[in-house]
């Protein structure tokens, strides 16, 4: 069998050849190589030959500016311009050498020096001129000094282009002066600066709504006025000494005000429609709660009028004030309120002879409301399928409508209370206690062992317990027993003091003949 040869055995040669031998360039690919090449030597030929070509020759565009080495030039620029113009004034019949010459006399180049007019450059002479300089001409030019310069460069009178403008800042939820200062682009440690001193700490726990106005001079902060309260303003400017803080106290502008109207469907679209806003009707009817009951004695025909005050800030509207005088005609039968502020500053309603007209109890503790069922020993409970008695008032009311302590008192109760669900019970003086049921939730800071005062709000209408829908079950209890508070006679708020009745009289008339005159106009 024959052996099988090794790559050893082969014989190199055979083994290095390739496939078949490259065809050479054709003339044609030469001839275009000789092209480009003669062309490119051109090329390269052409730019040597130009007058400012210079291996040299640096980029001005990109050499940084350098005012010092610029005067040095022109100084010595005017320097070469003048000794020029010396030279051709001292000697003016001699003659320039022509272009086409190049060499000159030695004796014209001993008495003077040459000034090369052209750069160096291929196939052209270098152009001298042959002169006599005269020395003091050459030391007349000096360089002017810096000061010499800038009173040559003119004078230009820049106006001032301050910008100021205030900025009125909505305060959102959760802003700080700091957060305030970062989205206006200002230092905030300027804003930790005011925050931080005693008169600024107002600033540390901002009221949320249009309250801040920043003062800002070409993006600096100069001032800023922050609204403390309606009547109080913050001021926070920077002075050359640093900061300076001031309170300035605002005052009202108070205009009284009439309206009347007659009754056509209820009170509060009559009222509404005479141009009483809901706040002022609210008051209206709190102020004669104790003598009317405006479900059940209000008629189609009935008459009204009302005297209020409208308060103004710096030409704006900012709330209505009180009630100053208000009378209803119900049924002929007329019902007069005077406002009064005793000598203690405590503001009460009094009929035309002094008689207060707010008892102890309030007759409603859920405003605007009315009874769904009364006071009764045999009632059939609507859940239980049982007659029982009802021993207190039921009022309606949409859940979370506000229920009102109807007198002042302390909180002796708190919780839940078997069928009766939340509830809240008060202790009016020693003898009278009043129940707040099926509330939904209570109201801020009502704990047990706490003083709430008439008309404060003490929870929130609800169904909690055994009830059927949203109500408020409210029971008045004297001397530990329950008693039906349509019936019982309260006691009442005390009359206008016997000092300050004479000064109430008097303005009491005035109000009443001026209601009068509202409701007969």
């Amino acid at each position: 069998m024959a052996q099988q040869r090794s790559l050893f055995d082969s014989d190199l040669r055979n083994m290095l050849k390739s496939g078949p031998r490259d065809r050479p360039l054709s003339r044609r690919h030469a001839l275009f190589g000789a092209t480009i090449l003669a062309m490119i030597m051109l090329v390269a030929t052409w730019l040597a030959s130009r007058p400012d070509a210079s291996i040299d020759e640096v980029d001005n565009s990109q050499v940084e500016y350098d005012p010092l080495r610029s005067q040095i030039a022109q100084v010595l620029n005017a320097r070469k311009k003048t000794a020029v113009a010396s030279s051709a004034a001292l000697i003016p019949n001699k003659s320039v050498v022509p272009l086409g010459s190049s060499s000159a006399s030695s004796a014209d180049r001993g008495s003077g020096f040459e000034v090369d007019l052209w750069p160096a450059m291929k196939e052209l002479p270098k152009v001298t001129v042959s002169v006599s300089l005269d020395t003091k001409a050459i030391h007349a030019v000096q360089p002017l000094s810096a000061a010499k310069m800038a009173d040559s460069v003119p004078t230009q009178t820049v106006a001032s282009s301050t910008k100021t403008n205030w900025v009125d800042i909505d305060i959102r939820p959760g802003d700080s002066l700091t957060r305030i200062f970062n989205r206006l682009k200002l230092d905030p440690a300027v804003a930790i600066t005011i925050a931080a001193h005693r008169k600024g700490q107002v600033l540390t726990s901002l009221k949320t709504g249009p309250r801040l106005k920043i003062r800002l001079t070409d993006g600096q902060f100069r001032e800023l006025e922050y609204e403390k309260s309606l009547k109080q303003l913050l001021l926070v400017k920077t002075t050359d000494n640093g900061l300076r803080f001031d309170t300035v106290n605002r005052s009202f502008e108070v205009i009284e005000q009439k309206a009347t109207g007659v009754i056509t469907s209820t009170l509060f679209d009559s009222g509404l429609k005479a141009g009483l806003s809901e706040p002022l009707l609210y008051k209206l009817m709190s102020t004669f709660e104790w003598q009317i009951d405006f479900n059940t004695d209000i008629r189609s025909g009935d008459q009204f009028a009302v005297i209020y005050e409208e308060r103004f800030l710096e030409g704006r509207k900012i709330g209505t004030g009180p009630v100053l005088a208000a009378s209803f005609i119900l049924s002929g039968k007329p019902h007069h309120a005077i406002r009064h502020t005793d000598s203690a500053g405590i503001a009460r309603y009094f009929s035309l002879d002094g008689t207060s007209m707010q008892g102890k109890f309030l007759h409603s503790p859920v405003r605007n409301s009315r009874i769904t069922s009364g006071y009764s020993l045999r009632r059939f409970h609507p859940i239980l399928k049982v007659w029982r008695p009802h021993r207190g008032l039921d009022f309606s009311g949409r859940n979370g409508n506000s229920v009102l302590s109807t007198a002042d008192g302390k909180v002796v109760f708190v919780g839940r209370k078997g069928n009766y669900g939340k509830t809240v019970i008060i202790k009016h003086g020693s003898n009278y206690r009043t129940l707040y049921a099926h509330l939904s939730k209570y109201g801020k800071k009502v704990r047990k062992g706490r003083w709430v005062q008439q008309g404060q709000i003490i929870g929130y209408v609800g169904s909690t317990g055994l009830s059927t829908s949203p109500h408020l079950h409210y029971e008045l209890w004297l001397n530990g027993k329950r008693r039906n508070p349509l019936k019982l006679k309260l006691p009442r708020a005390t009359s206008v003091r016997q000092n300050e009745k004479s000064e109430f009289l008097r303005r009491a008339s005035t109000f009443s003949a001026a209601l009068n005159r509202l409701v007969d106009a």
